[in-house]
């Protein structure tokens, strides 16, 4: 009975090398994952503020040329 338990055990032992080696096989791919993600989310991050600025910058002229209508005169 103690044998087999020691072959599982040395199963065990080699499926976890097996898993260990195989994650850090993996890890430049996780890493190139995990890379584009980052390089994904902050090029909306820049985008958006890009929009957000010439949403502000529209509506500034805008109210410039309301203004210019009511008062008669540019600013």
């Amino acid at each position: 009975m103690a044998h087999a338990l020691n072959s599982n055990v040395r199963l065990t032992d080699t499926l976890e090398r097996d898993m260990l080696r195989n994650a850090l096989s993996d890890r430049p791919l996780i890493l190139s994952a995990i890379a584009a993600g980052a390089a994904r989310r902050t090029w909306k991050a820049i985008t958006a503020t890009a929009d957000f600025f010439a949403e502000v910058n529209d509506s500034m002229v805008r109210a410039r040329q309301q203004s210019a209508r009511y008062s008669g005169s540019d600013w």
